[in-house]
């Protein structure tokens, strides 16, 4: 997954079959005894910020779109408990709206502006920080004029449980055939920014990864939404398709999906 608060607008993430990442050792920043865990006492002392971590000066999100931004620094596990309140704010609530989650926040275009948001958090010892705000750019939406629209509709698919429980059909699968070759273009969208959604493109007609064929499109959650990505081949062949969205939770979901369709 990337990190949160990515702010690139409705960017095309592909992870196609032959250019997954290899596995590779990460080195700490802390050397090869990694880090101390965090003290949190000294979380009433820190310079908390809105997606501190990015260096890019403000956020864009297109009208209708929502991007996910965070604070910083992170908090670590033993640390939970110091944080007691998070209360999150925008300067201009006409032009995006905010659905808190906890430390991170999920901002949606609602008119073209700009605005910032920002956040109070309450500590434990009484002590209550302002996070140094994020500058956020409203800009149009994008065009997905052109092409041909060879599959939509929208899919009510329940979260995702864990294995063992009685229902585990957290997966939708949209069949589709292509009848020329070229770009396929997939876009999927859905109500709440709370729930996390990803999808996969395949070979042939399918409604389980044991009966489908080659993978030609893997996208994981980039804490945006929708979420928008092109098959693997920009000459991809007429044929037989598969798109299986996956609801990871936390609740039932209805997505709605396009595939477009640009000749070659």
């Amino acid at each position: 997954m990337a990190a949160r608060g990515l702010v690139a607008l409705g960017a095309w993430a592909l992870l196609s079959a032959g250019s997954l990442p290899a596995c590779s050792p990460v080195t700490s920043p802390c050397g090869s005894g990694g880090c101390p865990p965090q003290e949190c006492a000294t979380l009433s002392s820190q310079n908390w910020a809105v997606d501190g971590f990015l260096a890019s000066p403000e956020a864009r999100v297109a009208v209708g779109a929502s991007i996910e931004s965070s604070l910083t620094p992170g908090v670590e596990a033993q640390c939970e408990t110091f944080i007691t309140a998070v209360m999150w704010h925008i300067d201009d609530p006409s032009l995006a709206s905010l659905t808190p989650r906890g430390r991170s926040v999920w901002i949606t275009g609602l008119a073209q502006g700009s605005t910032s948001v920002g956040a109070r958090i309450t500590l434990s010892d009484g002590i209550a920080r302002d996070a140094r705000p994020r500058d956020v750019r409203v800009v149009p939406p994008e065009s997905r004029a052109g092409g041909q629209i060879v599959a939509e509709g929208s899919l009510t698919i329940p979260p995702y449980v864990p294995p063992g429980t009685a229902d585990r059909a957290w997966s939708g699968w949209v069949p589709f055939t292509t009848q020329a070759a070229g770009r396929l273009d997939v876009v999927v969208d859905w109500v709440s920014p709370l729930n996390s959604i990803d999808f996969s493109g395949y070979e042939g007609h399918c409604n389980s990864t044991g009966s489908c064929g080659r993978i030609r499109l893997i996208v994981r959650n980039l804490f945006v939404k929708p979420l928008m990505a092109t098959f693997d081949d920009p000459r991809t062949p007429p044929g037989a398709y598969t798109i299986r969205i996956d609801n990871l939770g936390p609740g039932e979901e209805t997505v709605r999906y396009e595939v477009r369709l640009m000749p070659s």
